[in-house]
């Protein structure tokens, strides 16, 4: 089987959460020479008619898809997908529909309301424009409330930082500073409300067929100060010297006492792979608020680098890395 990598391409002023595509991969490029696969790397620039030209002449058997973003822009995670579907090429992970809904969080959010799945409350952009009010915070949530605003379309804990955890008095104030920050640049931001709780992340994979739940991980804040809001930052996440990445430790270390919440957080995850017609793999974000799960947001095809906490959760499961990379081979996706 020929196999194209592909994957974005990376300007020297990148972040580290692009820079950790290279080595994605890199790691994908390995897996797949060690299975036996005819393996090449390309790299994906921006361009869709060159893209397009390329596959048609090289006429993979599959694209091993890491495209995450065009030209840097979170939005446009779809477009590649796209194209591959209109060329009749299979490629791995989740479907291009798929990615435009769940990389757009509001988009998704509303999805969830609609399955009766729990999501934090939010206010979008919209509301300040035409007031709308169908996906705002109920009114009883203003007034000595926290909230974090977020990127729409951005993963990878793009843009947060302790300046996102915001305590307005009331609707107004918080109004002002969502309008305050989507004036700032062309990313869109929105508000949710902020559930001070525990975090986890449970991955998906599909094998043989049938959708497993890794092992449930918990990112935890033990080691912060109490004056830093307990969030996964972006320099927590990617910036290793930094305190915050520091203080942010993952563990797959639990008790009894957890069994029920981590079962209940098991099924949410499943039923959202069934709403949004995922497929490969896959990651979902929770918080925490007493004993209730809320779902902060899904991650079709997540990182899958070596050192990627989608890779320790299937380590933690007995699935080493080229058995991961063979069950999402064995499950592509065909253009409908």
């Amino acid at each position: 089987m020929r196999v194209i990598v592909l994957y974005d391409d990376i300007g020297d002023s990148a972040g580290e959460d692009e820079q950790d595509t290279l080595d994605q991969a890199q790691a994908v490029y390995d897996g797949l020479c060690g299975l036996g696969y005819d393996v090449e790397l390309l790299r994906f620039d921006g361009h869709i008619q060159t893209l397009e030209s390329t596959i048609e002449k090289k006429r993979p058997d599959l694209v091993f898809n890491l495209i995450e973003t065009r030209s840097g822009e979170g939005f446009s995670i779809g477009v590649v997908p796209t194209l591959l579907d209109c060329l009749r090429v299979r490629y791995t992970g989740c479907p291009s529909e798929a990615l435009w809904i769940t990389q757009n969080k509001l988009v998704a959010k509303r999805l969830m309301r609609l399955a009766r799945i729990p999501t934090p409350s939010w206010i979008s952009p919209r509301r300040m424009t035409n007031g709308a009010k169908t996906d705002g915070l109920p009114s009883e949530l203003f007034g000595g409330a926290t909230y974090i605003i977020k990127s729409v379309w951005e993963h990878a804990s793009i843009g947060l930082d302790d300046r996102s955890v915001v305590y307005p008095d009331d609707e107004k104030g918080l109004m002002s500073l969502l309008s305050r920050k989507n004036e700032k640049g062309p990313a869109v931001y929105f508000a949710e409300r902020y559930i001070d709780g525990r975090e986890f992340n449970l991955s998906l994979l599909q094998a043989d067929g049938e959708v497993l739940v890794l092992p449930p991980a918990e990112m935890q804040f033990s080691k912060t100060d109490g004056k830093r809001p307990r969030i996964l930052s972006y320099r927590a996440k990617w910036e290793k010297g930094t305190s915050e990445y520091q203080t942010a430790e993952r563990t797959f270390a639990f008790g009894d006492v957890d069994r029920p919440l981590l079962e209940e957080m098991k099924n949410i995850a499943v039923r959202l792979w069934r709403c949004f017609g995922l497929n490969g793999y896959a990651r979902v974000d929770f918080r925490v608020e007493g004993t209730r799960p809320f779902v902060l947001e899904i991650n079709a095809n997540p990182c899958i680098a070596l050192d990627s906490g989608f890779t320790a959760a299937a380590e933690k499961a007995g699935i080493g890395y080229g058995e991961m990379i063979r069950h999402i081979v064995r499950h592509p996706v065909f253009f409908l």
